[in-house]
Formats: C-alpha cells, structure tokens, sequence
C-alpha cells in the first residue's frame, strides 16, 4: 500500500515551553523493586510533558548525516531531507537534561512504521522502551487474511544496571482492536537494537557540544 509522501504526518508530538521546574525521575522505590521505579519515571516524564514543560528537538537523517529540524513542532515534512528521511528522533528536554527520546522510523512507500519511546535512568541508563510497530506487511493464519494494518506493540523494562527485567507484547488489527498472533505479523524493525544508554544515540554528541540551543540554565 502507498501512501502519498506529501502529505505524510509526523509523530504526535506536544507544544512545548519551559515553565516550573519538575522532579523527573522518582526516587527509587523503598521495595526495591525496579518495575515501580520505572513506573514512576514514566509517570513524571509523560506529565512534564503533557504540561507542556519540556522542550522538543528534532534530529533526522539526510544525505548530509544527522540534521536538526529547523520546526520541530510542524506538521507536515516541508523540506525533501525531512520528508525522504528514514529515521527521525524527537529528544524531550527539561531543566538541560534528556527525559525522553521519540525514534520514528518509516519506509518511503508507508508500508510500515516503527515508533521506538525511550525513558531514562538519572545515571542516562535506558529504564523503559515501549515499541509501537504500525504495518501493512503480514497477517495470514490459515490463508484467512485480515485486513490491515496491523499493530505491535512491545514494552522491554531495564534495572539501573541495564539487565532486562521484563518484556512485554501483543498484536492487534489497527481498525478493530482485534487481537491477533504476532508471530503472523511481519516484525520489521525487530532488528533495530535497543541502546542500553543515552549516550548511545548518533545525536548525543551534537547536544554535548552545545551545537544545538538548550533550555538549560
């Protein structure tokens, strides 16, 4: 199936300005267990965002390597190296630090899309992914085919040490909710590793190098 490139929307993203200062990550839990300190780090970071007190950046591949979105918050692709790039990264900001990154990537054609979020430990260790994988690739159990697209969804949760602690997922039929085996669904991006540190990412250096502006203080 294609999809027109034009009008090819990015990820939803929020407005964002800079306002009152919040705790980012919880402290860690007195049970010691690791699954509700994640918790409370996805729970602070999503409501820092949704009150609009973080700030968004975006960095996408071109020809030219990695680039910075010149409007992050726009809502089509103008530019030809936005709209041709495969990868695109949404880095959530407050108070100077990283909270969050939004890595998209999507096929020119629109035959699938891989939306990979990231939270992070106070030491930049990856604490939370959550994968959502939208495609029109798969579904034939006993030559019965449903209708696409299709949905993935994976949730991988990490101790602060970086050992996997958990790993979560599930299938479904975008229009209908319908659940389905992800064994029939072609797993694109499966093999898209999954960066055990902030440090890791190709556009860290970019913000460490103060190439970029920064809200913090």
């Amino acid at each position: 199936m294609m999809i027109n490139r034009s009008k090819r929307l990015i990820p939803a993203i929020v407005t964002v300005t800079l306002g009152a200062m919040l705790i980012l990550t919880a402290a860690p839990s007195f049970s010691g267990d690791p699954l509700q300190e994640i918790r409370d780090i996805y729970a602070a970071v999503n409501k820092t965002i949704e009150e609009k007190k973080a700030q968004v950046i975006l960095f996408y591949t071109s020809d030219k390597g990695w680039k910075e979105a010149k409007d992050p918050e726009q809502k089509e692709f103008k530019d030809i190296d936005e709209m041709d790039a495969f990868e695109r990264n949404y880095v959530y900001l407050h108070d100077g630090r990283i909270i969050k990154v939004r890595m998209a990537l999507e096929t020119p054609s629109g035959d699938w899309m891989l939306v990979r979020d990231y939270y992070f430990y106070d030491n930049g260790r990856t604490a939370f992914v959550f994968d959502d994988l939208a495609t029109f690739q798969g579904y034939v159990p006993d030559h019965d085919e449903i209708e696409g697209p299709y949905v993935v969804e994976k949730r991988v949760y990490f101790d602060a040490k970086g050992k996997q602690v958990k790993a979560l997922k599930k299938a479904f039929v975008k229009a209908t909710g319908q659940e389905i085996s992800a064994e029939h669904v072609r797993q694109v991006g499966e093999d898209v590793e999954v960066l055990a540190e902030m440090r890791a990412f190709a556009f860290y250096r970019m913000l460490r190098k103060g190439l970029i502006r920064s809200n913090a203080p």
